[in-house]
């Protein structure tokens, strides 16, 4: 009976907490993107609202395509670490080291609070790739989406790369280590250091799409896709060249770039001062985070003080 009433109090307790976070929510909106947001980050997300659509008008330029009109986006800007885990778990999505999410099917980006994000974060690089995500899943609707290409897509047009990336990416692949993405096209990698490698090699993949055909070509795929219910199938008919064997060349142009980065950039030369120009940019990304987090809470102090006013 006390278990009882003790796990009674718990589901109460539970339902408040609940209901105490709801009362503090705020919501703000345009024609393109509703946020729902706690009310201490009025800031951030009156910044967000005014560049969403500066960042997707870019992107679906760049791409070729658009969202219907008319259509929302949804996006939760968590409060804090826990606010971000607690959507992880109701959406039962991959948690480990990820910044955002989007649900597609909902129109629905969950995104960490910046002052979480980890220090070689970029947070509207992120806000771009989940939208990119919900873009091309409306533009593949009824496609079985490769990870891969899933994955790519999203980084390539959100332009995530940077030479951190490509230093390990280089490094890994000549190691041996890269991945068959065929084997990974439903499902991630269940270790970290491969998923590092395994986004790195799908952007690596989608690039090497676009630049050895062409974007022309690649604007052509997406269009097929829109009235395609086979992914493998619409890339044959538009590259004249299987799935497999497309990735098969992808493998072969890695090694190749690999050895050629390591070359041109002086051999061992390569190794002193890629990582030494990480360091000075992981240095300069902490510095400028703290420069951040500080105007925000003078912000937020400002603020109370004219309320107090």
């Amino acid at each position: 009976m006390n278990f009882q009433n003790f796990y009674k109090k718990i589901i109460i307790l539970f339902f408040l907490l609940v209901f105490v976070n709801l009362l503090q929510s705020e919501m703000l909106s345009n024609s393109d993107l509703f946020i729902t947001f706690h009310q201490n980050d009025r800031k951030i997300a009156e910044q967000i609202l005014s560049r969403f659509y500066e960042l997707t008008e870019s992107v679906n330029r760049e791409v070729g395509f658009y969202t219907p009109v008319g259509v929302k986006i949804h996006l939760i800007l968590c409060l804090n670490q826990n606010d971000y885990e607690n959507y992880v778990k109701k959406y039962k999505v991959f948690p480990e080291r990820s910044e955002a999410f989007a649900v597609p099917k909902k129109k629905l980006i969950v995104i960490r609070n910046p002052k979480n994000m980890q220090i070689n974060s970029n947070f509207y690089q992120v806000l771009t790739h989940e939208y990119n995500h919900i873009l091309l899943h409306n533009i593949a609707s009824n496609v079985a989406i490769p990870l891969w290409f899933d994955e790519g897509f999203a980084q390539y047009f959100a332009n995530q790369w940077n030479i951190r990336k490509e230093f390990i990416f280089v490094k890994e692949a000549l190691q041996g280590n890269t991945l068959e993405l065929n084997s990974y096209n439903f499902n991630y990698p269940q270790f970290k250091k491969k998923r590092e490698i395994f986004y790195l090699q799908s952007y690596y993949t989608t690039k090497y799409l676009i630049s050895r055909f062409s974007k022309k070509q690649f604007q052509e795929f997406l269009d097929k896709l829109q009235n395609s219910q086979n992914f493998g199938k619409t890339f044959l008919k538009v590259y004249k060249i299987s799935l497999s064997e497309f990735l098969f060349r992808v493998e072969k142009s890695i090694k190749s770039h690999a050895i050629l980065t390591v070359f041109y950039s002086g051999f061992g030369l390569f190794w002193f001062i890629i990582p030494m120009l990480v360091f000075v940019a992981y240095l300069r990304k902490k510095i400028l985070k703290k420069r951040i987090e500080e105007n925000w809470q003078d912000d937020v102090q400002e603020d109370e003080n004219s309320d107090g006013l």
